[in-house]
């Protein structure tokens, strides 16, 4: 079996632990299995661009570990209540501050790890490699 399909395979059965999730009126059951679902996606959207790199699986992998990390936090500040403790940390809640503060920095380091995988040299070369082989498909599709 194919590793695109392994992941297809995994990608289906997360999302039918979320559904079942939903059903069962569960937030945990449907968060846990979403941060997988969003690393498959970013690596398949990164394998897909730059195949036979190793580097896109790192990126991936480190995006996915540290949502993962950041949920579980989350999760064990609040101990199953809303707003998790009454103490404040910069005037919210510990489990509103962690959100706050650290979503976006994870979203910027996401996008920094982009910017390193896709390097300008990269990048130019798969455009030609992509322009080349239009190119020999057009020729092919006239004669």
């Amino acid at each position: 079996m194919e590793q695109s399909n392994r992941l297809i395979y995994a990608f289906l059965g997360l999302t039918v632990l979320m559904l079942v999730g939903m059903l069962l009126s569960s937030w945990r059951v449907v968060l846990y299995p979403l941060i997988p679902v969003i690393g498959i996606c970013i690596l398949f959207g990164y394998t897909r661009e730059l195949p036979g790199r190793k580097w896109p699986l790192a990126v991936a992998g480190s995006i996915v570990i540290l949502y993962g990390l950041l949920f579980v936090v989350l999760d064990l500040m609040t101990g199953g209540e809303p707003t998790g403790r009454t103490d404040y940390v910069l005037g919210m809640t510990p489990p509103m501050a962690l959100y706050i503060i650290s979503f976006p920095l994870l979203v910027i380091l996401a996008g920094v790890l982009y910017g390193l995988t896709f390097k300008q040299e990269d990048v130019q070369e798969v455009v030609e490699e992509k322009e080349a082989s239009d190119e020999l498909e057009s020729e092919g599709g006239a004669r």
